[in-house]
């Protein structure tokens, strides 16, 4: 049995007093179309579960 990824969709906003460096934005970017991807494309990705932050329970997985 394969090990289960947990991953949260989550959205990046700027915060006017937080500085980013390019590859930070670059790489939240990569993160936010993977997650999408998975969102949109389940089937293709079997071993992994999202789970939204109101739902997870730290002990149930």
């Amino acid at each position: 049995m394969s090990k289960i990824t947990i991953t949260k969709n989550c959205i990046s906003k700027e915060c006017p007093n937080k500085k980013l460096s390019n590859f930070e934005k670059r790489f939240e970017l990569f993160i936010e179309k993977k997650v999408k991807k998975i969102l949109d494309h389940p089937e293709r990705y079997p071993e992994i579960q999202v789970i939204y932050g109101e739902d997870y329970e730290p002990g149930k997985f």
